[in-house]
């Protein structure tokens, strides 16, 4: 039986997310075709030899996934190693980093006006968490980050694109051209059936943590003027607690708007059912799970542009969510039909489905 390294950023035990949904949910069906998988922090001259496969995930980290692609190529050269990138557009990113990450940020951010050079300032910031990192955080000063993700994106077996979108932007961004990858879209799999007749109570629903990137605050505002009802689901960023104080003044003011705090993913499936429209705001995403969902359990979908999820909903209103009159327009248009926002999708229903590609893709590198 053949090993495979998922090789994850140094926090993904502490912070969850949708790269770490997406790689357990791969897991399941990958070893019903005899390959053994795990998750790693970690890569050493201990564990390397252990694997067969390595799999690097999320080069927006590009600390932790430079230094495990080069721990490989100089310890483990002939094994193969392939790419799952989760990569966002680097302008959408400075721009968010610019202006609504808060006052000093945006400080780091005139100073550092490149983004690699940001991520390089934010080594020395997980150093106090993660102590191992040190010597990195100084190693790491003096590479040229872009160019060493290229190398690694044209070095690599094999790259897993979570959408064309995503492939279209990591050639904007590093100007190359990949030739050995696929396209692996997300899946949803329910446990109860899909477009359920749950009558509606709510307007519109907004889930996510709570923090600038998904533009919560904004959102707020805008509903709290608007004549329907909605609720929000997710948890705090404990690291932005400023921002979540200034989003609960607005809930406690508004009669019309609620926030039901953190919610396990059942009854936050509940809840889509429940509700309207599915709003997502986002100043960044890649191909959203939680659009998918709301899409599969009757919940029209109005979901920024920077999601790419209209690949899997071509009929999703997409909206710019650095525009308020985008946001209200696209409510508006979707509260008069929200079905019509949800026609003809194109989701996995298994991530057995998601998986497919990805096991061609090994088999033919291998």
């Amino acid at each position: 039986m053949k090993k495979i390294a998922f090789l994850m950023r140094y926090d993904y035990l502490e912070k969850g997310g949708g790269d770490v949904i997406q790689i357990k949910n791969y897991i399941p069906h990958l070893e019903l075709h005899g390959y053994q998988c795990e998750l790693l922090d970690d890569l050493n001259l201990y564990n390397v030899y252990d694997f067969d496969i390595f799999i690097l995930v999320n080069i927006d980290r590009p600390v932790e996934t430079i230094n495990y692609f080069r721990f490989l190529k100089k310890n483990s050269p002939n094994k193969k190693v392939f790419l799952i990138p989760i990569h966002h557009p680097i302008d959408a990113i400075n721009k968010f980093e610019k202006e609504k990450k808060g006052v000093l940020f945006r400080f780091f951010s005139i100073v550092l006006p490149d983004f690699y050079s940001r991520e390089k300032f934010k080594n020395f910031v997980r150093v106090f968490r993660y102590p191992k990192m040190i010597p990195l955080a100084f190693q790491h000063v003096f590479i040229n980050y872009r160019s060493v993700i290229k190398k690694l994106i044209l070095s690599v077996d094999g790259i897993v694109f979570i959408s064309d979108g995503e492939r279209k932007s990591i050639e904007k961004d590093f100007r190359c051209a990949p030739q050995s990858f696929c396209i692996s879209y997300n899946a949803v799999e329910m446990d109860f059936p899909v477009e359920s007749l749950t009558p509606k109570v709510t307007d519109i629903i907004i889930v996510g943590r709570i923090e600038p990137r998904k533009n919560q605050l904004n959102v707020a505002k805008i509903l709290a003027s608007m004549d329907i009802t909605a609720i929000f689901i997710g948890p705090k960023n404990n690291n932005n607690n400023y921002y979540f104080d200034a989003f609960t003044n607005i809930i406690n003011t508004s009669s019309n708007i609620d926030y039901l705090g953190p919610m396990e993913h059942s009854k936050v499936l509940e809840y889509l059912k429940r509700s309207r429209i599915l709003l997502n705001a986002s100043y960044f995403e890649v191909n959203p799970l939680v659009d998918l969902e709301a899409a599969l359990v009757g919940c029209g979908v109005v979901t920024t542009k920077y999601s790419y999820s209209i690949e899997s909903l071509p009929n999703v209103i997409e909206i710019d969510p650095w525009l308020d009159d985008s946001i209200i327009d696209g409510l508006n248009k979707a509260l008069e039909s929200p079905k019509n926002t949800i026609l003809n999708k194109n989701i996995n229903s298994s991530w057995r489905a998601s998986v497919e590609p990805i096991l061609e893709l090994i088999q033919k590198c291998s």
